[in-house]
């Protein structure tokens, strides 16, 4: 919601407040969308996000409670991600003014190895995969052709 007063020349916008920001992690490359809760959210066409010192990045106005936005490529590090409506000022997120708002860019998954090459057509043959970046997380899931499962991290 915006409105004037005699002091200023332009539009107010009314404090946005982004409360959590789900999912908690995403890939270094970028891509993932990333659901912003909060309130004080209004549509319209300045509508962004931040990640970090990355904006305006497009923002999907879901709901007043609710923004989606896509991550931007980043390095492997977490960054503080914020909500704004006027083009110029973003809320705080990343523990600032009590804001969780977070996402852990997390390095990207490169595998070197899957062992065996093959498996009986019934399933249920274990599927050994080797490889940098795997995060441990209750998450973590593995996709072999069209079927994703569960997968265990040994280290």
């Amino acid at each position: 919601m915006t409105w004037r007063n005699h002091y200023s020349p332009g539009p107010i916008a009314w404090p946005i407040h982004v409360t959590a920001s789900s999912p908690p992690t995403g890939p270094e490359l970028g891509g993932t969308v990333i659901a912003l809760s909060g309130f004080g959210f209004e549509d319209g066409p300045l509508l962004a996000c931040r990640f970090g010192t990355i904006f305006p990045i497009a923002a999907a106005f879901i709901g007043t409670e609710r923004v989606e936005c896509a991550s931007p490529a980043h390095a492997a590090y977490a960054v503080p991600v914020g909500v704004g409506g006027n083009g110029r000022d973003y809320s705080p997120g990343g523990g600032l003014f009590g804001s969780p708002a977070m996402l852990d860019y997390q390095m990207s998954v490169r595998i070197t190895a899957v062992v065996p090459r093959t498996g009986v057509t019934g399933g249920r043959t274990p599927v050994f995969i080797t490889g940098v970046g795997f995060v441990n997380s209750t998450l973590l899931s593995c996709r072999l052709g069209r079927e994703v499962g569960r997968c265990r991290l040994n280290r």
